[in-house]
Order: C-alpha cells, then sequence, then structure tokens
C-alpha cells in the first residue's frame, strides 16, 4: 500500500513515473518497497469546451488516485506534491491540469494473500 493508479495518461508514462516515484514514495511514506502499484487504465476524459455543453476529449487534465492507509496532511501533502511536479516533467504537455485525490482505507479492510492487514 498504496496503489496509485494513473487515468488518461500512456501506458508507458505510467512505467516511467512509478521508476522515478518509487524510492521518493517508499522515503517519504515509510513502506516497503513492493508494498506500491502503479496502476494504468486506458479511461479518457471527457470535458466541457464551451457553455453550450459540448463536450471533447481532452488532453490536458490528468489524475493521480492514491489508495492508502490514512496518513498524516503532511505526508499527504508531500506526496501529491511529488506525484504532481513529476507527472508534469514527464507529460510536458503544455497547459496540464493534474488532479490528485486520496482515498484512505481503513485498518482491517485491505486483504492480501487471503491475510486481513
Amino acid at each position: 500500500m498504496p496503489h496509485i493508479t494513473f487515468k488518461n495518461i500512456k501506458e508507458e508514462n505510467v512505467k516511467k513515473l512509478g521508476s522515478k516515484l518509487v524510492n521518493p514514495l517508499v522515503e517519504l511514506i515509510g513502506c516497503p518497497i513492493n508494498a506500491l502499484t502503479f496502476n494504468y487504465t486506458s479511461n479518457k476524459t471527457f470535458a466541457p469546451i464551451n457553455n453550450e455543453g459540448e463536450i471533447e476529449e481532452s488532453k490536458t487534465i490528468v489524475f493521480a488516485h492514491i489508495k492508502w492507509f490514512k496518513k498524516t496532511e503532511e505526508i499527504q501533502n508531500k506526496v501529491a506534491k511529488l506525484i504532481e511536479d513529476e507527472m508534469k516533467k514527464e507529460l510536458k504537455i503544455e497547459g496540464v491540469e493534474v488532479v490528485i485525490n486520496f482515498e484512505a482505507m481503513e485498518i482491517g479492510s485491505y486483504y492480501k494473500k487471503g491475510v486481513r492487514r
């Protein structure tokens, strides 16, 4: 834990981001390296392009969803900044808007290899 899911970016970007983020995240969070996962989804993001409500695919809004056991606000802020900075460097999209959200899991609600964590 944590599991980080990236949306609206390419699979190869997820692999590169994961490689760059592994060690800094382990240091910030204090988790074992094998507890981290970086997930790719092929979701596309659509957003309004005008006041009439016309919708088109957005190439500038990208997402990182972090599912983990609750951390302090200080750690969460540092993780958000780290991920946003690395996403902006990796993607090199002019005007990119990085949206990061955290989902805290309750202790005891997570099972790995059939064992409650």
